[in-house]
């Protein structure tokens, strides 16, 4: 049975491949039944085999070699197939990957949609757009009042689901640039409307308060009224603005 233990250490025979049965490896090999059994029971306790009741045997999901101070283990190196079984099996996982990218795609259009918060209803755009989420809403809506009050045309998304629904990448591309006002250092969701709408980054300024505070409609209109084609940057309740 070394043969076998080869073949597998050398993805010869891939994971969930089933072997010979006990009687035909037996005949096969032109031994004992007995043999077969106890070479099956060894490499089924080295981890290279399992036993499937009443099905017979197959190669087992690849093992990989570890160490601790605990001593040595093994952790399975595959993925799995649509149905949930392991495999190495390049275009079974492949499959696995795209029906996630289509499920993906689908939940886009049955997730809430955004909450829209448009300066004229005959579709034209504002001058100003702002794009935020939940947390920051209340802040940003006084904030759009506020610059409306001072003669400034706003229009304002707010996000309530991810992925993104089409009419997320719609409200960017209708508007020549967009403010991004959230609560997080990095712009994280600047940057994941960036990459799940292909808009350019530099079409969208960030307007950060990650001071850990509350944000403030001041702070808002202020990081709309000195941003610029860069993006506008708040950093904390206790610093000063500045742009990058």
């Amino acid at each position: 049975m070394t043969g076998v233990r080869q073949h597998i250490e050398g993805r010869l025979l891939r994971p969930g491949t089933r072997l010979p049965s006990i009687r035909a490896l037996a005949a096969q090999q032109q031994v004992s039944r007995f043999t077969v059994v106890e070479a099956y029971d060894r490499l089924v306790a080295s981890g290279h085999v399992e036993s499937r009741r009443g099905s017979g045997f197959y190669v087992a999901a690849r093992t990989l070699p570890g160490a601790s101070v605990k001593g040595g283990y093994f952790t399975r190196g595959s993925g799995h197939d649509k149905h949930a079984a392991y495999t190495e099996d390049a275009d079974a996982y492949l499959e696995v990957v795209d029906r996630l990218a289509l499920k993906l795609m689908t939940a886009s259009t049955a997730v809430p949609a955004p909450e829209f918060h448009m300066h004229n209803n005959n579709g034209t755009s504002a001058a100003i757009a702002i794009i935020s989420l939940g947390g920051c809403h209340a802040a940003v809506l006084e904030a759009v009042d506020r610059l409306r009050q001072d003669g400034k045309s706003v229009d304002y998304m707010r996000i309530r689901a991810f992925p993104f629904a089409p009419a997320v990448r719609e409200f960017i591309q209708l508007h020549d640039h967009v403010y991004v006002v959230e609560q997080n250092r990095d712009g994280q969701l600047r940057t994941l409307l960036a990459i799940e709408t292909g808009v350019a980054r530099d079409r969208m300024s960030s307007v950060l308060d990650y001071g850990g505070l509350p944000l403030t409609a001041d702070r808002v209109v202020r990081g709309v009224a000195n941003g610029s084609l860069q993006s506008s940057v708040v950093s904390s309740q206790f610093a000063t603005e500045f742009t990058v």
